[in-house]
Parts: C-alpha cells; structure tokens; sequence
C-alpha cells in the first residue's frame, strides 16, 4: 500500500510541481464546469485514503524527491485545416503550421500544401515539455506557460519568398496536461478594426504522456486499478456513514468522485503512460466488482470500453481479463435477482426500483441480442452456443442435484427444470431454422455448378458447420429426457426436434446429388486409367466415386436420424442417389474409354490399350459397392427398428425391404448390362481386323497369322489386366463374332472354293476351338465353344508354372516377410527353440506363447463370452507344428501342445522330434508353420494366429550341444490384404487342382477380406443381352405401401 501510495505521490508530484498552492483545473464527475484542486488537497486525500499519518506522509515525499524526474512528452497532432483566407491571385493559398512554445527553444514546422483553402496535413510532432534542464522554471512558472500556433502561407511572389499570417491559435499547455484537446479551434489575427474577420478553423489533438523507466504495461494498468479501487472504497465509506436506516438499500456509487481523486488518478496515468482507452477498462474492471456500484453507470461504462473492444485496441491479455470480469458481473448480477427482497427492498423506494429496473434492463439486452441478429450464420452460432450450455447445465442438475432433491424431498427437478427450458428453447431455435431455409431456396443447382459452395457450406446440415453442430446439440439434449416418461417427454418443448430439421435434411440430400454428380464428372475427367499400384487393378476414377458413397454413408450414420419411418424414406431417396451416380459413373467410363480404343491404320494387328481394361474393372469395382450398400448403411437394422414399432409395423418393414433389395438389383444388373455394352463395343471395333485374319487363315490353312499376330497380343493384354469374369465375358462374345466371320466366309465361298479350302477351314476352327479351351479350367468349355458363349485365352496357363506346392510354399514364405514387417499387427508372441540334429531329426521346443489376442465380435452369437464378449479375455491356448507344404514332408506328422487354459502368457515347454534331415528334399523351400489356437469346448476352436520359421534357416548341430541353440522369439500374425499375395491368386485359378483347392479351403477362414466373397464364378444369364427395365423410383412405393 505504501509503495502504491508512493507511486502516485511521485505522479502528482511530476505533474503539479512541488509547491502545494499549485492547482488542477479537473471537471468533478456529473457536473458541468471544472473545478481546481491544489496540490495540498489532493495529498490529503491520498492521506486519507490511504490511512498514513502526516509524519509518514511526509517521509513518504522525502523518498519520492529522491527519485529521478518523469520523462514528460507534449504530442502535438496537425490534422487539418478549413475555410482558410485566399492570399494567392488563383484565390488559393499555400498554408503551412509552425508551433512554438515560448520560453523554450522549441520549433517545429509542417510541410507546405499547395494552393488549397482545405489542407491535410496529418502530422505529428513530439516535444519534452519538462526536460532536466529547464524543470525547475518550468514548475515556477507553469500556469503562465503556453504555446502558439501560427498557420502561415506564401504568396505567389515566390521571388520575395514573404509569409503572411493567415490566423493563429494560443493554447495552455496545462489544459493539455489536465485533460488532453481534440478538436476545431478558430483561428484569430490581431486587429485594428473592431470587428474581427473570419479566418478559418484548424483540427488540432494534443496530450501529455509520460512513463516511468522499467515499468511494463501490465505493471502500469494494474497500479492505476490499485489507486482507482482505493480511492472509490474510501468515498463509499464516506457515503455510508450517511446512510444508518436499518433494512434500507445502501444508497449506490453512481461512478462519482472527488475532485481530489479524480486528479490523483489523471496525474498518475499521465505519468504511468495509460492511453485512455486502458483508463476506461481500469475503470469498468474496478467498478464492476464493487457491490454496491450503480447498474446504470455499469451498463453505461461497459458501452464505453465495447466501443474500445470495437476498435481492436486491446491486447490479448486485456481481452481475457474483460471477459473475465464480464463473467463474474453476470453472475454476482444474477445474484441480486434471485434475491428481490433483500437485494431491493421495498422501503428503499425509488432507488430500489431504479436499481431493478437498470439490472433487468441489461438481461432483457443479452436476450435480445440474438433477436436483433438477422445474419443467418451468426444466428445459428449463437444458438449452438445456447444449446452447449444447456446441455451442461442439465447434465449438472441430472447428475448432481436432482438425484439428492429426488431422494430426500421427492422433487423431480430435473423433470421440472428440463420442461421449463425446453419449452424456452423452442422459440429461440425454430424462428432462425426457418430463417436459414428461406436463405437456402436462394441457392440453386445452378449455383453450385457455379462454384458458389462456399457461400451455403456454413448453412448446410453439413459435418464442421454450425447447423450441423445446433442438430448435434438437440439430439444431445433430447436424449437427456429419454429415461423420462413417455407423456413427459411429449409435453417437452423439444420433442419433435428433428422435424425442425426436415428441409435441412432434404436440402442437404439434394446438394450432395449434384455435388456428387460434378465430382464424379472431374474425376473421370482426371483420371488417366493407370491402376492405383500393382495390387489393383483399378484406376484412381473408382476409388474417387468409392470415397463419395463413404462420405455420403458416414454423414448418414453420423445424422442418426431419430425417427424410424422418415429414415426409410430418406434412406431409399440416398440409396436411389448413389444408384444413379453408379449408372452415370459407367456411362462416362464407356465415352471416355470408347475414346481411347484406336486401331492402326492399314494394321492387321488390334490395339486394345491397358486403359480399357482398367476402365472395365472400374464398373466392375463400383458394380460391388453398390451390392454393399444395404450392409454399410445398416438397412438390416433399420427394418427391425421400424418392424418393432408402433406406428410402422411387419408389413412396411416388409415393403421397405423388398424395395432395397430390388433397388440394389436392378441396379446391379444395370451395370453389368454397362460392362455387356462396352464389350460389345471393343469387339465391335475389332470386327475388321478378324474379318481380315479369318479370311487370311482360311486362305493360306494356317491359324498361326491369326493366333500369334491377331488374337494373342489383344488377349494377352485382357488376360493381364481384366478381372477373371470380365475376362471371360470377353471371351465368349470374342468366340461368338469369330464363329460367326468363319459362317460368313464359308457362306460367301460355298461355290467358289474346292474341298481342300473348306478341309483347312475345317482345321483351322478345330484349332481355334483347342485355341480358346486348352483344358476345362483354364478357357471355355467343349459346351462353350460349340455354343459360343463364354470365352478364356490360351496363354493362361503359361503364367501358371509353378506346382501348386511351389505357391503354396511361396504363400508362406510370403507370409515370412510379412511377418518381418514391423507395422504388422501382432496377435501375440511364440518362444520356441528349433534345430536340426546330426543324426537326422528337426527338433522343435515350443517354450511358451503370450500376449494373445481373439478377434472377437462384440455383440455376436459365436463370442466366446457370449454377447458381451471382451476382446481382452484369456484363452485356452495350444498351438499346432507342422511343417509345409506337407505334400512334400510325407514323414513329418503334425503335431499339437498340451492346451494352457486361462493363461497368459501360456507355458508349454512341449518337445517334438520329426524324422527330418537338414539336406532332405524340400527342406531349402519348406517352412516350419507354429499355428496358435484357441480351444473351443462343443465349437470350432478358434484361430489366433500363426508363425513361420523358414527350414533351411535352422542350424543343424550335435544333439550334446543343444542348450546352446538360442531361443527364437516369433510375432504371431494373422493374413492380412488377401491382394497381397500373389500365390493366393494363382493358386484360385486352379479350380481343378486338388492340392489348390484344399490348401485354399484350409485358409479360407483366415483370411479376413475373403469371408464375405461368395464362392465361385457368376455365370451370364440366357437373356443377358435383353434390354432391363430401369430402377422403380422408391419413394413412390414407400409412399404406396
């Protein structure tokens, strides 16, 4: 307290000198005119604020004198200027300032604006009124001080170089200390003549500043709210003694102080260098915790500090600190109002009822503040914010409050409270809904075409945007009430809240459709028909329209619309959308890859591009993620809510179901009628040059020009890069044309040729027979060829020359590396020791196996914890060893550890021996597979996982030496992306080899992408090539049912 009061002595001291007679010219608060204080008064009062006697007082100055002198600056701003006299013969002027203050060597001039009455000068000057070397005359002579402001202008004679005196102005450099000007002063010239003339006016600002040496600004704020507070409590106690009714409201502190006080504070903030902008947020941040401070003077002064806030002049920490004191004013003010009689007591009268009125007044300004809003934008942020604290305040009354009330008084306050400000939250949120809706029809699909998104994306029910956010937040507060009963909630303010949101909804559905449309379009545009690496065999167009039905399922599954029968209607108007974006997907794929399809001129060869084939499987891919659509969007769970409910029943969930699975067919069949049509189109485009080579082979009785140069190069490519049943569908329509060019040929030259000729043909077609079915798996059957209906290539099984031992053993030492990765996921750890043994034995101690995990799925039937499986449970382990492949290990029988139940980790300390060499065939490519499983008492045991050591990688010693082999520490891995193994794919192709087919039924379990796929190749329908009837529209017999 002493150092503050120190502080401020210095300050007036720096200011009014150090005679005590010295006055202040101050306007007191409220009044009119100014009022002058001296020195000695306002050191009395900082006496009797601050409790010192006159003996520490006076020791208190004695220290201040010692400190060095304040660093006192005059700014002095020229801003502007008018109605100025003409001095030129043009009727212009060439005005410029000049400001001096008498008794100084102080001079400053402004620039000259040419021939102007008006001029802008818009300059600022800085001087040091009271420097180190002339202070002590200045103080004894300061209230005579002043400065003069002469505006002069040349004349026209710029020869003579003469400036006359157009007005000049005199101010006192105290009024500047004491209050700063600001403002349009007229210019005056001294005259004989009694009535002076008219010489213009001049804008001109001016203050004082001063700041002490290592005093930051924070530093400086805080000090002056440390006097301002001291000075106001100390005139409320002065207030109070006049105020002894008892039970009668303390009269308020209407925001007036003393002249005194009002000096002491200027002077320090002159001093400490405090703009007045900062002096008016010490004065609300002060003023706003004082109790008994009026409301009407707080409302008036935080208007003046929001008109600051307005102009961004403070900083990030005065911010916070405004916000801060906003806060608790609201709260302490909410305070008042819970408390009428005590906060305003009737027998205060007036004052009781002026202070009420004032404290409503500003609550009824922050509830209107949102109506005021008309930005659709701004109004629907602050009603998210509204919802957020609703929601917490509820969730504090539900779990805090009413569960005591309910207890022990039997008051359902959370019933009551959640009624109440629901019923208040419906008016505030449905108005600006419809506001944001009428400012929606304003937006056409010819906007967005336009690229004018952005100005919707924040008024479109869409993830990220406030809209999206306020639908959250009902939900949020809907599900509050919902272990309410069923008739309260109905009475609730919000119970059809969602219905609120209806035209959000359907707007929002209705953009994402041409959105969708013209990103689908650019990324055919884009896309170049390179597949996306050399897993795929799939462009980048189709993984693009693959992330748009996400998109779209994930807003959907994020909207968890509460109503079940509109979701049916909704969901078959998406399901219908996406349908279509596949149809115009694959029309777009056809023009674009028609486009590309080129055949040499005067070539015999065809020119069939990789870009074709990717196109094709691009239909394919999308074709599957349309058949995916009612598992992703979780139709299944859709129709037993709606089948269990009172308004929808058995028979629309019945309606409902069969209208997806149509959909989702016709579709279907759609799009393979696309990938039909495309064939169609290739082959058509190839009819010339087989024509061509037909006639030839027939000609020369020879197929090789026709094999090696037309149909291999063509079907090699297709082979490659087509999928397995797109390919064969090639096939079979290519066999067809060939048959029927060689009916052509032979019908045009059934009178023309000899026998030999139609001997050859004959041979020839035999060939291309062999040629299209080299066996029963590989190419069309005997049936296919003599029905043209299905088609393979002959070189298929060139690129299958490999045993299937050989894949199969590749199989798993792709599983090795895959195993090596170190991003693998890891369901557990295996510690075994291995080696070979000089005397022909592969010895194998499986030491323990830990960390083990199940892929359980939570909620399902076959969980081994039943339907609330958890995926951290133990197991009952054992593991399996067995080496591979065993077609080629005949002698090695499989062998299985004692089964650890409940443990993890699990110790087996199991050895087995096999009758293995180390230089024994096989060994160098065979593997050693540790199968991990959980055993299943009644059940299939379940698979954990699986390791792999490579045999040729065991060391082979003396049986004596074996405590020296070191343990291998093995990651137990499951398959992951079945597209990642090559041997995996060459191996289905081998639908008739034994081994394959029983390796594959072996692992088909395992592998985690497999487990939906259904078994087998698709056969094409007889009346494939008939036109189908497009999809029903949905929401007709959604409607009709």
């Amino acid at each position: 307290s002493e150092e503050l009061l120190a502080d401020v002595l210095f300050s007036v001291n720096s200011v009014m000198g150090q005679d005590i007679k010295n006055t202040w010219a101050v306007a007191s608060t409220g009044g009119s005119s100014p009022t002058s204080v001296s020195l000695g008064q306002v050191r009395t009062l900082l006496r009797e604020a601050f409790q010192v006697s006159p003996e520490e007082l006076h020791g208190i100055l004695q220290e201040v004198s010692r400190r060095e002198a304040a660093n006192v600056t005059l700014t002095l701003k020229v801003i502007e200027a008018c109605d100025l006299r003409a001095k030129t013969v043009r009727g212009g002027s060439n005005p410029f300032v000049t400001i001096q203050i008498p008794g100084t060597s102080q001079s400053h001039r402004t620039r000259t604006e040419p021939e102007t009455l008006s001029p802008k000068w818009i300059q600022e000057f800085k001087m040091h009124d009271l420097d180190q070397k002339v202070g002590h005359q200045v103080s004894a002579v300061k209230d005579l001080k002043s400065f003069s402001r002469l505006v002069k202008g040349t004349t026209a004679l710029a020869q003579k170089h003469e400036a006359h005196l157009l007005g000049s102005v005199q101010i006192l450099i105290k009024d500047i200390r004491e209050n700063g000007i600001n403002g349009w002063y007229p210019l005056y010239k001294e005259s004989v003549t009694p009535e002076p003339k008219e010489r213009g006016q001049i804008h001109i600002e001016a203050f004082v500043t001063a700041a002490e040496q290592g005093i930051s600004p924070n530093e400086a704020r805080k000090s002056l709210d440390g006097l301002i507070a001291k000075l106001i409590y100390h005139h409320i106690k002065a207030m109070s003694n006049n105020n002894t009714e008892e039970g009668s409201l303390q009269i308020p502190w209407h925001g007036q102080l003393t002249a005194e006080a009002n000096a002491a504070i200027a002077q320090h903030a002159i001093i400490l260098g405090i703009p007045p902008a900062l002096q008016s947020l010490s004065w609300w941040l002060v003023g706003s915790r004082v109790p008994s401070s009026d409301a009407g003077w707080q409302i008036k002064h935080l208007r003046v500090v929001q008109n600051h806030l307005s102009k961004g002049v403070y900083d990030e920490g005065e911010e916070e600190s405004l916000i801060a004191s906003f806060i608790d004013w609201i709260d302490s003010s909410l305070l008042k109002l819970r408390n009428l009689k005590r906060n305003f007591p009737p027998n205060s009268g007036v004052l009781a009822k002026h202070q009420l009125s004032s404290l409503l007044s500003w609550t009824r300004l922050l509830e209107e503040n949102l109506k005021g809003e008309t930005v659709p934008e701004n109004q629907i942020q602050k009603i998210v914010i509204i919802t957020s604290e609703v929601h917490n305040f509820l969730c504090e009354i539900g779990t805090f409050y009413s569960p005591s009330l309910l207890k022990e008084m039997n008051i359902p306050y959370f019933r009551e409270m959640y009624l109440l400000i629901t019923h208040k939250l419906n008016p505030c949120v449905r108005p600006p809904l419809i506001n944001v809706y009428n400012h929606l029809e304003n937006y056409s699909e010819v906007s967005i075409q336009d690229n004018d998104e952005k100005k919707i994306s924040t008024l479109t029910l869409e993830d990220g945007t406030n809209l999206w956010q306020l639908y959250m937040n009902m939900g949020r507060l809907y599900k509050l009430g919902l272990d309410l009963p069923a008739e309260v909630r109905k009475e609730s303010g919000i119970h059809n809240y969602h219905e609120w949101f209806n035209k959000a909804v359907k707007r929002w559905v209705d953009l994402a459709k041409v959105k969708a449309e013209l990103m689908i379009e650019k990324a055919v545009k884009l896309d170049d028909f390179e597949p996306i690496d050399e897993y795929n065999n799939f462009s980048t167009s189709a993984t693009d329209v693959s992330g748009i039905f996400t998109d779209i399922q994930i807003w959907w599954q994020k909207l968890e619309w509460p109503d079940p029968e509109n979701s049916m209607i909704l969901m078959a108007r998406i399901l219908e959308d996406i349908c279509s974006h596949g149809m115009k997907y694959s029309d777009l794929l056809k023009q674009k890859v028609e486009a590309m399809f080129s055949i040499q001129t005067h070539s015999d060869q065809l020119i069939i591009s990789k870009q074709i084939c990717t196109g094709l499987n691009n239909i394919e891919r999308i074709r599957d993620e349309l058949t995916r659509m009612p598992e992703k969007f979780n139709v299944r769970s859709l129709i037993g809510t709606v089948k269990n409910s009172q308004t929808g029943g058995e028979k629309a969930s019945e309606n409902f179901k069969t209208n997806i699975n149509t959909l989702i067919e016709i579709s279907s069949e759609n799009m393979e009628t696309k990938v039909t049509e495309f064939i169609e189109a290739v082959i058509e485009k190839m009819k010339s040059t087989l024509h061509h080579a037909v006639i030839q082979a027939c000609d020369s009785s020879s197929e090789n020009t026709l094999f090696t140069e037309v149909l291999e190069p063509s079907l090699k490519l297709l082979h490659k890069n087509l999928s397995d049943n797109n390919f064969r569908r090639f096939l079979y329509r290519l066999w067809e044309v060939l048959i029927e060019l060689f009916h052509f040929n032979v019908t045009r030259n059934t009178d023309k040729r000899k026998a030999s000729y139609f001997n050859g043909v004959y041979h020839i077609l035999n060939a291309s027979a062999k040629f299209f079915s080299p066996c029963e798996d590989v190419g069309l059957t005997k049936d296919e060829t003599h029905s043209p209906e299905y088609v393979h290539l002959m070189e298929l099984l060139e690129c299958l020359r490999l045993s299937s031992e050989n894949l199969i053993s590749k199989y798993y030492f792709e599983r090795y590396e895959e195993q090596r990765l170190l991003n693998s996921q890891s369901k557990g750890e295996v510690v075994v020791r291995a080696f070979f043994t000089k005397a022909g034995k592969l010895v194998v101690e499986v030491i323990m196996a830990k960390d083990m995990h199940l892929n359980n799925e939570v909620g399902s039937l076959t969980s081994k914890h039943g339907q609330f499986g958890s995926q951290n449970q133990h197991v009952d382990s054992y593991i399996k060893v067995q080496a591979m492949p065993s077609e080629w290990f005949p002698t090695v029988r499989e062998m299985k550890t004692k089964t650890m139940r409940n443990s993890d980790p699990a110790v087996f300390e199991d050895t087995f021996e096999f009758e293995l060499k180390n230089d024994d065939n096989g060994v160098s490519s065979g593997v050693l597979l540790l199968t991990v499983k959980d055993y299943c008492l009644g059940r299939s045991n379940k698979f954990i996982g699986e390791c792999i050591i490579p045999l040729q990688e065991l060391q082979c010693i003396d049986s004596s030496c074996k405590h020296t082999v070191p343990n291998i520490y093995l990651k137990v891995t499951q398959p992951g992306m079945e597209c990642g193994y090559s041997s995996l794919r060459a191996l289905r192709l081998r639908r008739g080899d034994k081994v394959a087919m029983n390796f594959l039924r072996k692992i088909q379990s395992r592998l985690p992408d497999t487990r939906h796929k259904s078994s087998g190749a698709s056969t094409v329908s007889s009346d494939e090539d008939k036109p189908r009837s497009k999809s029903p529209r949905l929401l007709q017999k959604i409607i009709k049912s």
